[in-house]
């Protein structure tokens, strides 16, 4: 199963999904690891591992709908199974889960008003960790 993984901050989750993988604990591939943001430490522990990365920085876009395309269709171009949204500080668009082969489900415990959301929309499931 291929993954890709998005990531804000420092990638403490996204260092466990590494450590398995190469432990053989987890049976995936993680094609990419994307931020929202540059020079996240979450993006230099997957250089560290010798994982392909990618920046959509937010700030470069002028709509937030211009943004949620653009990481939509990098986060599409590695072809994955499943996107696990690792510690991803930034609220994406319906569009952006619903959108061409794609769908969600959550791991992530948000400490807010209501419980995140769990979607499985279409052909490739999200995991927020």
């Amino acid at each position: 199963m291929r993954i890709v993984v998005l990531v804000s901050g420092t990638g403490s989750n996204l260092q466990a999904v590494i450590d398995a993988v190469k432990s053989g604990e987890l049976d995936v591939e993680i094609a990419a690891v994307g931020a929202d943001r540059p020079d996240t430490y979450g993006v230099e522990r997957s250089d560290e591992a010798g994982i392909e990365t990618f920046v959509v920085n937010f700030n470069s876009f002028e709509t937030r709908a211009e943004w949620d395309a653009a990481l939509r269709d990098k986060v599409l171009s590695y072809n994955p199974d499943v996107v696990v949204s690792s510690g991803f500080m930034r609220i994406v668009s319906a569009d952006f889960i619903e959108g061409p082969s794609t769908a969600s489900t959550s791991t992530h415990t948000r400490r807010c008003c209501r419980p995140s959301p769990v979607p499985t929309v279409s052909a490739t499931p999200w995991l927020m960790a």
